[in-house]
């Protein structure tokens, strides 16, 4: 009897050449006798006399370096979520440079990107807006200055602030004094406006939008001649409280120097 070297072969690209194989039970041993089945080794199958098996190609499964991968502790998964929910662009960087399969990275990425996009789409465009689309012009500026001036009517400011309706979208000139400065926090653009009143009568009090071509400045206590379109009662809502008065949007304006 032969030495028991291997039983019940189940690998059809695996052969041991220098021993003896039986074509039954797939047993590799020495001698003439199967050790398991007992039949004799017929010559095709003895050792030396059996063709070559053909080698399969085996694949090595995918990321699968063959070495144990030790991973940093700033690319460990805890750490790149905990980014990912304080500083979502460190956290994308950690996940894309980290070691981890790739179509996990970006399957994440991808989410993490649509979470900031609902997150901070519409900041993101305010923003866009406020640096780099024009702010809308709300005079006509198709007309000259000279031209603009000669339309504006002369209008007492008691009489133009009793019929507000009446002069709406009218071209008016009323002189005003400047008693403060506001941001209209309701619109997307922040207009200023400031608040006038007349001299005469201190509760006439306009709202004038600052929708001056030549921009200019003025602070409480400035006496100025205004050139714009009246538009009616209008609100501004500022950060505590709001108005409602008369509204003119001052194309042009006049310091008027005592």
């Amino acid at each position: 009897m032969g030495r028991l070297m291997g039983a019940y072969d189940i690998d059809d690209d695996h052969d041991i050449p220098e021993l003896n194989k039986c074509p039954d039970c797939q047993t590799y041993f020495e001698g003439d006798n199967c050790p398991i089945c007992g039949k004799p080794c017929p010559e095709n199958m003895k050792a030396g006399n059996r063709p070559a098996v053909k080698q399969k190609k085996r694949k090595r499964p995918s990321g699968d370096t063959g070495r144990v991968t030790f991973i940093n502790w700033y690319h460990s998964w805890w750490f790149i979520i905990l980014m990912m929910i304080i500083f979502p662009i460190v956290g994308i960087i950690l996940l894309i440079t980290s070691p981890h399969k790739k179509i996990v990275k970006i399957a994440l990425v991808i989410v993490l990107i649509l979470i900031i996009a609902v997150r901070y789409g519409g900041l993101i465009y305010y923003y866009f807006n406020r640096v780099f689309a024009k702010t809308p012009v709300y005079v006509n500026t198709k007309i000259t200055e000279t031209e603009y001036r000669q339309k504006c009517e002369e209008i007492n400011a008691e009489t133009l602030y009793r019929a507000a309706d009446g002069y709406k979208d009218a071209y008016v000139r009323v002189t005003l004094t400047v008693t403060g400065r506001e941001v209209d926090f309701s619109e997307e653009y922040y207009p200023t406006y400031y608040i006038c009143k007349t001299e005469d009568n201190e509760n006439v009090v306009f709202l004038v939008r600052n929708c001056l071509i030549d921009v200019k400045n003025y602070i409480v206590g400035d006496k100025i001649t205004v050139y714009g379109e009246f538009k009616g009662n209008q609100s501004l809502w500022t950060e505590i409280s709001s108005f409602d008065y008369p509204c003119i949007y001052m194309a042009y304006a006049d310091l008027v120097k005592e």
